[in-house]
């Protein structure tokens, strides 16, 4: 998943869900790259 920061910064996230939707984890979030920003602005 692409996401934004506080501080505008296009992050690159991974997390895990409990089916019945009560727990999200987050994994890892860290900055995305060239090609990854570029896909998100599409």
């Amino acid at each position: 998943m692409l996401g934004i920061s506080n501080y505008s910064r296009i992050l690159v996230v991974i997390h895990s869900e409990q089916e019945d939707g009560g727990v999200v984890r987050l994994i890892s979030a860290r900055k995305a790259t060239q090609n990854e920003r570029n896909f998100y602005k599409g």
